[in-house]
């Protein structure tokens, strides 16, 4: 394997002609600057990925069994590469001429021979990676902010951030079958065992609120998705025990917000996967009915939406009602599900260029308003992420893994800023795109919610194939 990538690499280097060799291909680097990667960063375990988002690694016909096109089949030459500022000249590791330390993820690729023969472009993709969580995890918990990627002692922890951390590592083993996430998932359930209160109540800072809302649903949505889906018996038994713990008195804790109603539906959903509650089916269905009523109350033919604003985590609430008609079999879940995520997607996708572009946080998306364009975050690509891939599996339809696709590429530099937030070299993900480009700093629930919309494409990948 490590002749055959430095024959790739030097290949790449020496034999490259000035002129594309794809005389109807277009080789679009989409994605400016450049995606900084440390040296001994492993690029040889990328996944390439076709246009529909299935697995085009196993193209034995342009990749010689290395999972790279070789040049002579590839139409990108270095001086195409060199301009599009895919492989600068530096030096790496293994001390070869050309190197991946400066490597821009976005660059798209031509497939030769798939298997319909068609052509296809090739996007690498990140690998699934757990690295930056485990920086910012400690003993206690996971923090919740940092500076730069060094974790923000001071500033402490959060349940809600801890449970959405359980979702992400359990996420993580089922898609990669590695174990290493399993000690974080201790320590998470450790975490949220000790802010369990005599009364059911759960601390979301120690000593000073108890979780409410939102933050509550998050916290109820990571230990049902632990409690159904952590490979670990263990780690699963005290989730399901804490899930019980926290349940009773949901509609009270949850308040009547839309949102938070909608993170608790995601883990009402995930529990009932293998625990046939009533407590915990009757609460989803409560939920979904809710927010089936304040999408109409709030809907008209030009707002499809369950509030009079759309703020954060929106996707969160198409994709709630979608899990609920999975466990129910209700259509007016799917197609209100369906009906609100299209919406969201107009308002979110650029007609012309396809582009994700979410709604900033700087005064939001008011009914009958303009959205905002800044600050834009990551908990909304992922939350898009996860939305249209569920809707793509539900209806069979190629737009929604499409669409799926783009807004994964939103943390790669497919963005209105064309600014990569994902870190390759720490494993974490910049906590928001502003107006002035990056936040440089990678705190817990942007690196969080990078690894379930990482997972969650991989799912995507995965059905591509088994179709």
């Amino acid at each position: 394997m490590e002749e055959e990538k430095k024959r790739f690499l030097c290949e790449f280097e020496e034999n490259g002609a000035e002129e594309d060799t794809f005389s109807n291909r277009r080789i679009h680097p989409i994605f400016r600057p450049p995606l900084t990667i440390a040296q001994s960063f492993d690029l040889w375990h990328l996944r390439k990925v076709n246009d529909d988002g299935s697995d085009c690694t196993n193209n034995q016909a342009n990749v010689n069994g290395s999972g790279y096109p070789i040049h002579g089949e590839s139409s990108l030459t270095l001086a195409r590469a060199k301009q599009s500022e895919i492989f600068p000249r530096c030096r790496t590791h293994c001390n070869l001429p050309v190197s991946v330390s400066c490597f821009n993820v976005g660059t798209t690729y031509r497939s030769i021979g798939t298997n319909n023969g068609s052509d296809s472009s090739c996007r690498l993709v990140p690998p699934i990676s757990i690295q930056h969580m485990q920086t910012l995890t400690d003993a206690t918990g996971i923090h919740e902010f940092a500076h730069g990627t060094i974790p923000w002692h001071e500033n402490g922890y959060c349940a809600e951030d801890v449970g959405r951390a359980l979702a992400a590592v359990t996420f993580y083993e089922r898609a990669t079958g590695k174990a290493d996430g399993r000690p974080l998932a201790r320590v998470y359930l450790d975490y949220l065992e000790k802010s369990l209160r005599g009364d059911g109540e759960i601390w979301n800072r120690e000593g000073g609120t108890t979780a409410s809302g939102d933050a509550y649903g998050r916290i109820l949505c990571g230990l049902g998705c632990a409690a159904s889906f952590q490979p670990d018996p263990t780690n699963r038994e005290s989730a399901e025990r804490l899930f019980d713990s926290i349940l009773p008195g949901w509609e009270k804790k949850l308040g009547n917000y839309a949102i938070a109603r909608a993170c608790a539906m995601q883990g009402l959903a995930a529990y009932l996967n293998r625990h046939p509650n009533p407590d915990a089916r009757a609460a989803l269905i409560h939920c979904a009915e809710m927010n089936l009523q304040a999408f109409q109350k709030h809907s008209d033919q030009k707002w499809k939406w369950f509030d009079e604003m759309m703020t954060y985590d929106s996707g969160r609430l198409p994709l709630s009602l979608l899990l609920a008609f999975q466990t129910t079999g209700d259509a007016r879940f799917r197609d209100v599900g369906l009906e609100s995520l299209d919406f969201l997607i107009a308002t979110c996708f650029d007609a012309k260029s396809g582009q994700l572009s979410l709604v900033g946080n700087k005064g939001w998306f008011k009914k009958g308003g303009t959205p905002a364009s800044f600050d834009q975050q990551p908990i909304d690509a992922a939350s898009m992420v996860e939305a249209c891939a569920l809707a793509s599996r539900i209806t069979g339809k190629a737009e929604y893994s499409q669409r799926a696709r783009t807004a994964f590429e939103w943390f790669l530099g497919n963005n209105i800023k064309q600014a990569v937030l994902y870190d390759a070299q720490s494993g974490g993900c910049r906590d928001g795109l502003t107006e002035n480009g990056l936040n440089p700093n990678e705190g817990g629930e942007s690196t969080i919610m990078f690894v379930i919309a990482r997972c969650r494409f991989e799912d995507l990948l995965n059905d591509a194939r088994h179709k």
